[in-house]
């Protein structure tokens, strides 16, 4: 008895902090926070797919020796190239998962075949104070992916095995924490370190 009461003892605050985890919202990260919890106030630029968008947008080694260095720091603002809305008609979401920030990590690809697909990370991020002016409709997409996908409350890979296609607008955005082909699972790593992030609206087609 001593020892199942010591083991609900070891185990019940794990469980809580289980639960915690899955219900906090907000966004909990550090490096550029700024950017990655709020929208850029620009008109949206419509895009067919994945490869018409970056086709428009500077390679990843311009990016990486931007001059000067994009800064890390919690208040760094977008630059030049990420100020921009777009948006993709047709995309296909093959995984997704939650990392410590409670950002969702999505990989969406051009074409339902992933040995075909041009992918991409697009992001859904933790909530900024509910005091943001974008507060209300990053809150609305994270419940759009809540209600399609379920609580999703860790880093574990789910990968999706027949891919949701959807239509995603959001704001630009480059990862300089991570270099191209490092985010995602296995074969679900994109080239290129250009996200969409965050993500202000995406529509589930099936």
């Amino acid at each position: 008895m001593k020892m199942i009461t010591l083991l609900l003892f070891i185990l019940l605050p794990i469980s809580i902090l289980a639960q915690d985890k899955c219900s906090d919202e907000r966004f909990a990260g550090h490096d550029r926070k700024a950017s990655k919890t709020s929208i850029v106030k620009a008109q949206i630029e419509g895009f067919k797919s994945i490869p018409a968008l970056l086709k428009t947008l500077p390679s990843d080694d311009e990016m990486r020796g931007y001059d000067p260095p994009i800064s890390k720091d919690q208040e760094s603002g977008r630059v030049e190239e990420e100020q921009r809305n777009v948006s993709i008609n047709t995309a296909y979401i093959f995984l997704i998962y939650r990392e410590a920030d409670n950002d969702y990590h999505i990989i969406i690809g051009s074409n339902p075949d992933t040995s075909r697909a041009v992918l991409m990370n697009i992001e859904v991020s933790g909530l900024p104070n509910e005091s943001s002016k974008d507060y209300d409709v990053m809150k609305r997409v994270r419940e759009a992916i809540v209600d399609k996908f379920g609580k999703v409350c860790s880093a574990k890979k789910f990968c999706i095995n027949n891919p949701v296609k959807i239509t995603v607008t959001g704001s630009l955005f480059y990862d300089i924490d991570h270099k191209p082909g490092v985010v995602g699972y296995k074969n679900l790593k994109p080239k290129t370190a250009w996200e969409v992030h965050p993500v202000s609206e995406i529509v589930f087609k099936n």
